[in-house]
Parts: C-alpha cells; sequence; structure tokens
C-alpha cells in the first residue's frame, strides 16, 4: 500500500538549463521533507532535462517526466494529472522557493482550515538586485506578520491579488477536474478566477518565501510579440469568470483586472507599430465591454496608457538645445529612453536627436519647428533643459498626479545640479508659506491651492513642472519671454491649484541667467496678467511687487551709479505709464528689492 504524500510540486521545465539546477537544489533544501516533485520536461532543447537530473541526483522524491512541448499550460496540466499529494504548489523553473516555503505555507493551512494560501514574494534581478514584494497590486510593501484570512466576496479585493499560480499552495480537492487552458499566454489569471469563485477565502502569508527570477530573456512578461493579442482573448474569458464568482462589485473588479492587464502589457511593448495597434484593439475592447480605464486603485498603473487607448497623446516634452553641446543632451536624452511611462513626445531641435525618430522605450522624436504650444501633441507639456536627469518613474508619477487631481499645473521638488547634491529643493521661494501641505504631501501628489500672494512666492524654474495645454496656451497673452517670474505667475493665477510633488525626481542643471527684461516690455507683460479674469477682485499692490522682483536682477548687474539711476527712471516711467502702483491692502511679506520697492511706493519692510 502506497503511503500518502503531503505535498505534489509541480516544476515545468523548458529550456532553462542555466537555471534549473538553483530550482531543484532550493527543493532539496526544504525544512519539510515530505514531498514528492514532478518535473516536467516539455520539450527541451538545450539540455534542461539532463541538467535537471544532474540536480536530483539520486534523490528518490523527484521524478522527470519527457513530452512534446505543450507550453507552460500544457506542462502543468500533465503534473496535475500525476499529482498524489494531498497539497499542491507550482515552482517555476526559473524560480526558486525560499528553504521554509512549504513547511510555512502547510502549516497555516493546516491552522486554518483554508483551502489555499498565498505568500509574498522576492523578485530576483540578473545584477543580483532583491526586491520585497508583498504580491499585492497597491500595497507593494510587505508587513511581515502571522498568515491572515483574504475575503473571496469582493471583485476589487479580489483583483488586488497576484493571480500567479507559483506563489501559492493549494488542496488538491480545491484544484479537482480544474486545469489551465493551453496553447495561450497569461493562463495563470482563468486558474485564479475559476478557484477563487469556490472558495469563501484565501490565507494570505506576508513573507516572501518565494523567489522570482526577473528580466530573464525569454520570459513572456517581457515579451514584445504579436501573441501579446492573445490578451483580448483571455479577458473575454475572464470577464465570465468574474462574474460567475457571485462576488460583490463585478464590474468595478473586472475594469481593474483589465486595465493592470493592458498596464502590463503595453509596458511590454517596445515597437511603436505594434503597441499603438495593442493599445488601439484595448480602447475598443473598454469601449464593447462599458468599463472605464481605472489606474489610481494602484500607483504602479500608468494612467498615460488609459489616455493613449483614447487616441490621445498623454505628454510632450519639449527639449531646446540652442546650441548647446552634445554630452551635455545625452544624458537627458538617456534618461528619457529609460522612463517607464512610455506614451509622450519629445520635441528638439537637435539633428542628432531627430536623426534617432524614436528612444529606446519607443517615445517619438519630433522636430520643435515651431512655438511649443503650436508644435506640441501632448495634454502636458514639461520644458527640460539639456543636462537634466530623470528618475525613470518621474513622468509616471507626475502623469498620475495630474490625471487624479485633475489640475491644471504641477510642481515638484528637484536636485540642483546632480544626483550628488547634498539637499534637494522646493519651488517656493519662501517655503514656510506652504509647510502645511508641503508636510502632508505624499509621494504621490497632492492638491497645493494657489491664491495670488502664493503665486508671487513660486520659484521660475521651468523643469520643475508640468503643464496641461490648455493652461499653457491661456496664459501665453503675458509675453512670458521677458521674464520667467512674470510667466510662472500668470500660469499659477490661471490655473488655481496645483498638484506638488514632493519627491525629487529630477536633477536640474544650473543655466545661464534668462535675457534680463525690457523695464517696458516686462511692465506690458505685468499689466496682460492684471487683465486676465482669475486677477478680478486681487488685492492691490501685487503687480509691483512682481514687476519689481523680475526688475531686480538687471539692477544688480549694473556697477555704476548712474547707470543704476538710468535705469531705475526708465523702471519708474514703465511703472507709471502702465499703472504698477502699490497699495497698503498688499501684504508686506510679498516683496523684493528694498529700492525698488521704495520707488514705487510698497509698504516698507518690517523690522
Amino acid at each position: 500500500m502506497t503511503t500518502p504524500l503531503t505535498v505534489t510540486v509541480i516544476v515545468p521545465v523548458h529550456n532553462v538549463a542555466a537555471h534549473v539546477a538553483a530550482c531543484i537544489d532550493s527543493l532539496r533544501a526544504q525544512t519539510f521533507p515530505d514531498f514528492e516533485v514532478l518535473v516536467i520536461d516539455d520539450g527541451s532543447t538545450d539540455g534542461s532535462g539532463d541538467a535537471a537530473r544532474v540536480a536530483i541526483g539520486d534523490d528518490p522524491r523527484f521524478r522527470v517526466i519527457r513530452q512534446d512541448n505543450r507550453g507552460l499550460s500544457g506542462a502543468r496540466n500533465t503534473g496535475l494529472e500525476h499529482a498524489r499529494g494531498e497539497f499542491v504548489a507550482f515552482l517555476d523553473s526559473d524560480d526558486q522557493f525560499a528553504p521554509t516555503f512549504l513547511e510555512r505555507m502547510l502549516q497555516a493551512l493546516r491552522t486554518d482550515g483554508g483551502d489555499w494560501v498565498a505568500c509574498a514574494i522576492a523578485l530576483c534581478f540578473p545584477d543580483d538586485t532583491v526586491f520585497e514584494h508583498s504580491a499585492v497590486h497597491g500595497a507593494p510593501v510587505h508587513q511581515p506578520g502571522p498568515a491572515r484570512r483574504i475575503a473571496m466576496d469582493d471583485c476589487t479585493e479580489i483583483a488586488r491579488h497576484f493571480p500567479s499560480a507559483w506563489n501559492k499552495l493549494y488542496r488538491r480537492s480545491l484544484i479537482g477536474s480544474q486545469r489551465f487552458t493551453e496553447r495561450t499566454w497569461f493562463e495563470d489569471h482563468e486558474f485564479f478566477w475559476s478557484l477563487a469563485g469556490r472558495t469563501g477565502h484565501m490565507l494570505y502569508l506576508p513573507d516572501p518565501l518565494y523567489r522570482h527570477t526577473r528580466d530573464r530573456p525569454g520570459q513572456i512578461t517581457g515579451a514584445d510579440d504579436e501573441r501579446v493579442f492573445e490578451q483580448f482573448d483571455v479577458l473575454e474569458r475572464l470577464a465570465r469568470l468574474v462574474h460567475a464568482t457571485g462576488a460583490a462589485r463585478p464590474d468595478e473588479g473586472f475594469a481593474r483586472l483589465a486595465t493592470r492587464l493592458v498596464h502590463e502589457r503595453a509596458g511590454a511593448l517596445r515597437t511603436p507599430e505594434r503597441r499603438q495597434r495593442f493599445l488601439r484593439q484595448a480602447g475598443a475592447f473598454f469601449e464593447r465591454h462599458q468599463i472605464a480605464y481605472s489606474p489610481f486603485w494602484d500607483a504602479d498603473i500608468c494612467a498615460s496608457v488609459g489616455l493613449a487607448m483614447r487616441g490621445e497623446l498623454p505628454l510632450s516634452v519639449v527639449l531646446r538645445t540652442q546650441g548647446t553641446r552634445p554630452e551635455a543632451l545625452e544624458p537627458t536624452l538617456r534618461a528619457l529612453g529609460y522612463q517607464v511611462m512610455r506614451d509622450f513626445e519629445v520635441l528638439t531641435d537637435d539633428p542628432d536627436a531627430l536623426g534617432r525618430g524614436h528612444l529606446p522605450n519607443g517615445a517619438t522624436v519630433r522636430a520643435l519647428d515651431g512655438a511649443p504650444g503650436d508644435v506640441a501633441r501632448g495634454k502636458y507639456l514639461i520644458a527640460l533643459t539639456p543636462g537634466d536627469q530623470l528618475a525613470p518613474p518621474a513622468f509616471k508619477i507626475w502623469l498620475n498626479g495630474m490625471e487624479r487631481l485633475d489640475v491644471s499645473l504641477g510642481l515638484t521638488a528637484f536636485m540642483p545640479g546632480d544626483w550628488n547634491a547634498p539637499k534637494h529643493q522646493v519651488p517656493f521661494l519662501v517655503p514656510a508659506e506652504f509647510q502645511p501641505e508641503i508636510d502632508a504631501t505624499g509621494p504621490l501628489g497632492e492638491l497645493l491651492p494657489l491664491s495670488v500672494m502664493r503665486a508671487l512666492q513660486l520659484k521660475p524654474e521651468p523643469s520643475a513642472r508640468i503643464l496641461r495645454r490648455d493652461l499653457f496656451a491661456g496664459a501665453q497673452a503675458c509675453e512670458p519671454s521677458v521674464a520667467p517670474a512674470v510667466e510662472t505667475m500668470a500660469l499659477a493665477v490661471a490655473a488655481g491649484q496645483a498638484a506638488y510633488f514632493p519627491d525629487p525626481v529630477i536633477a536640474i542643471v544650473p543655466r545661464p541667467a534668462p535675457p534680463l527684461p525690457d523695464p517696458f516690455s516686462l511692465a506690458r507683460s505685468v499689466r496682460a496678467v492684471a487683465y486676465m479674469p482669475e486677477m478680478s477682485g486681487q488685492p492691490r499692490g501685487w503687480q509691483a511687487a512682481i514687476y519689481a522682483r523680475a526688475m531686480e536682477p538687471r539692477l544688480a548687474t549694473l556697477s555704476r551709479r548712474w547707470q543704476r539711476w538710468w535705469l531705475l527712471g526708465r523702471v519708474l516711467m514703465a511703472a507709471r505709464l502702465y499703472g504698477l502702483r502699490s497699495s497698503p491692502e498688499f501684504p508686506p511679506d510679498h516683496r523684493t528689492a528694498p529700492g525698488l520697492i521704495k520707488a514705487l511706493r510698497l509698504p516698507p519692510p518690517r523690522p
């Protein structure tokens, strides 16, 4: 009589000769010994089966089953047909179990009496970097602790958990006759949702007991392949499975699931033409099922994909070189090519950059052959200077925040010079005035109300802001080229509020001072801002303050007294001509250039 086995571990193997030995070794190192391992050699052509046999040695708990290639699902199904254990686990042959995987997962199930248990994971990259992940979408940081129950009664909550077959232990009775769909990619999802509809809860053990290999050549999750379109057939079947669970909020749960899957597949596609076809088909799928792209439940999802699905380019990046040395431009182009969010275009006047046509991540490079507002096609605009550097998630963080908060202006903290700067800077001249909001802002951005007084305290730093294109077009009447401070204030006043991002995901290079403004052109621009509808009812005197601040750098360049008096005379004439006068209503905090303030009869500085 055969003694019943406790656990069957199914290991599908196909052309992973360099990895399978480490996988087998992790099984032989398990602290729980009562298991069998079914190694399914799925038609390998690189000697993977032989490598597995060498690693197994004479361990009687292992059995190698050779079959013609049927794909990952076919190999797993073969394993299920031969499984004898009361419990079943799946281990991909390029991954590994932690030594206590079986012991702790089995203990959790036996203590609870549940049907299946999932655990957190460790993501292992080729450079030996390891990131621990909860295996829960939207909450990646794992919190160690005892196993807990996850109710399977709400589809939006079910959709948060990794559907992968491999970080779980199942009672074989739960699986029953359920099998993986063969000859398709993304097979884990159907298996997961089928089981979710059969049980009231899943156990979750928040410890990273499964080591998952990432960025291995040939992995399906990173494949830029025509088979990516199989995703939509899988989603059609998943739509029925989600609704068949009987759990609450199936429509919203399916929308989140479809959003996540489209985001993941779009992120793997680097061929521009294939990516555009995929996004068009995704848009048609969402419209047919009457669901909305839903990114904001998980910060890892790019909101830009939803815009691209609707045929809208999310972002235009303006990169004007103006004769900059090529070595200064290259770090910026390299950083743009590493952006996680790929739905953007680069507008530049650099011939070498234009010759590339596309960046490594698929972003388009086009000629900046006119005013940015006229040439750009993106919903949002960012202006960079050659030498600026961006962290890979910068665009994703900024655009997600702009879309979530539905604002037309974004402001970000930044590193001055490069990533080695001792301290980051905030985009405010007087940070104390924004301190409550700064302290309360999370890394994904929060709303920042902008009064005229606050608008006067924004740093005129173009690379530290993101604009919605309609805001940029609406604020151009102020002749922004004459004074960045006036442009910045006009944009802030027109927006009325901004998204503030406290994480410095951009390093901004020092740049030459802008051309010094002519007093009359500057006064005319300030006056134009005063006529903006948003300025109605604002305290008098702000025009003189912004005018004085913009003129101060020019006064500072003059070393001779007669030059200063001559310029000051022109300043006062321009201020009088355009009616830029102070008023006691204007708070004395908002002042600059003491000499100019006195000349313009602004309130005197406080002691």
